[in-house]
């Protein structure tokens, strides 16, 4: 028994870790493509680049109905070719559809709306349906090969969405075309990388007409999805419009570099929390109560085990970081918001590992009341702070929805099912944070080379530190050196 729990483990960290890999590849390709971006646009077009991905991500949220999500539950449970043809070609068929619908209305005001979000640029206003549906698309397709566990492909893909986008967008920006050029890059990557992933999908299960057999069962499934997922887009990127109405679109321009910054830490839970939803189901549905009670467990612990130093170093070490990435106005406008963004990130990284508890009992309708109360806080605190502390004011905002978002979902995950969350450790932790800050205080680095050596440092100070406080049990390291024998 002894021995299937720990290849169980093994299994799930070999793909986290591959996974890991990929999204620090991922991550460093965004951080290339920012100065690229800062230091070729203006403050306004960087902040209409900006807006442009906040409505994108938006309407294509809204286009996909949750449906990327029954495609990770339920189209890894079927065998036969014919199930999967119908499962996947319905549900792609529904996303067109409804992509096509919101793209017709967005074109139809887009004149109004280039206004109020691009700074009067139409053009790009009339670039953001196609965007919008490629986008959709790809990620009904890209989450075929995650319902299968297909880890390495749906890496490969996921990086080569990255590369494609960086070569697209890099070359027509580098090369003099500005705000234009970035966006029809955008759209070429989204295009090709469609076919790069369709092809394999046709390949595996060939092309048929769907019959909308299961369609009714896919929707109760994920339509409670739909406004989950534009509640948290509330919390996430409607500081973007806020700040843009409020202050003015350079403004956003400011903003969103730091914000960006709280990805490092969303780093290390995206690899856990992409594998955890199809193996806790699996494992639920199958009556391993405990597996899926370990696995819980020892996500979240080395979650916070990693992000809360991170948010730390980078609060501390962020105006250098923004300096050597974007401009000297960027980084002395935006900087001051890094430590709100960053504890943001801890809060939801550790929200995506207990929100499994929801995904796997099936309780989709909680999100919508989750989100809904954190995004209504968001807007509300966002209109009240940013017109007197300007986008610090967004900062807090972003701090207390994610906050107040983690301990509702608490409260109602462990309604259903309760794993240890070790209280202790998480005190350790902090403990040995604040024993790495002060050595970085001591030493008061000057310089890119003494930031490197003083972050390795204070990291090895870190590890001791949790070590000496016996952080982690003799129990968790036997498991570990199980793990590396098997």
């Amino acid at each position: 028994m002894v021995i299937y729990l720990d290849n169980v483990y093994k299994n799930i960290i070999g793909r986290v870790g591959l996974t890991g890999l990929t999204n620090i590849f991922i991550l460093l390709s965004g951080f290339i493509l920012l100065p690229v971006l800062t230091r070729n646009l203006t403050i306004e077009e960087y902040g209409i680049w900006v807006q442009l991905g906040v409505t994108t991500a938006l309407l294509s949220n809204i286009s996909v109905l949750g449906l990327h999500g029954s495609i990770v539950r339920f189209l890894g449970t079927y065998s036969h070719k014919k199930e999967l043809q119908e499962g996947f070609y319905s549900i792609l068929f529904i996303v067109l559809f409804t992509g096509i619908i919101i793209s017709i209305i967005f074109y139809y005001f887009s004149s109004q709306l280039s206004t109020i979000l691009f700074d009067n640029n139409i053009f790009i206003a009339r670039m953001v349906p196609l965007i919008v549906i490629m986008i959709a698309l790809n990620a009904i397709n890209i989450n075929f090969f995650r319902a299968f566990n297909q880890i390495k492909l749906y890496n490969i893909f996921s990086f080569s969405n990255i590369l494609l986008q960086f070569v697209s967008v890099y070359y027509f920006v580098a090369f003099g075309y500005g705000i234009f050029g970035a966006t029809i890059g955008l759209l070429i990557s989204q295009i090709l990388f469609f076919f790069i992933m369709f092809i394999p999908i046709l390949l595996r299960i060939q092309f048929k007409i769907p019959k909308y057999k299961k369609l009714k069962e896919y929707l109760s499934f994920s339509l409670p999805l739909v406004p989950t997922d534009l509640y948290s887009w509330l919390v996430k990127l409607s500081d973007r419009y806020i700040i843009g109405i409020i202050l003015g679109i350079a403004y956003v321009g400011y903003y969103s570099p730091s914000y960006n910054l709280s990805n490092i830490i969303l780093m290390f839970s995206a690899p856990i929390n992409l594998i955890l939803f199809p193996t806790l189901s699996k494992h639920f549905d199958n009556g391993n109560f405990k597996i899926v009670e370990n696995i819980l467990k020892y996500s979240l612990k080395y979650f916070l085990a990693c992000s809360i130093p991170s948010a730390v170093l980078l609060s501390l070490f962020s105006k250098q970081i923004l300096l050597l990435l974007t401009t000297p106005d960027i980084a002395m406008n935006g900087y001051i918001i890094t430590p709100f963004v960053t504890i943001s990130a801890v809060f939801f990284g550790a929200y995506g590992i207990i929100v499994q508890i929801i995904y796997f009992k099936k309780k989709t309708n909680l999100l919508i009341l989750i989100w809904f109360f954190a995004g209504f806080l968001n807007v509300i605190l966002n209109f009240i702070l940013i017109p007197h502390i300007g986008i610090l004011g967004a900062g807090i905002s972003t701090l207390i929805a994610y906050s107040t978002a983690f301990g509702i979902t608490i409260y109602y995950s462990f309604k259903y099912f309760k794993f240890n969350i070790d209280l202790f450790f998480i005190i350790k932790s902090i403990v040995s944070t604040i024993l790495m800050t002060l050595v970085i205080f001591l030493i008061d680095p000057c310089g890119y080379s003494d930031i490197i050596i003083v972050t390795l440092v204070s990291i090895i100070v870190y590890i001791i530190s949790l070590y000496l406080m016996k952080g982690f049990n003799t129990e968790e390291f036997q498991f570990l050196k199980r793990i590396w024998k098997l």
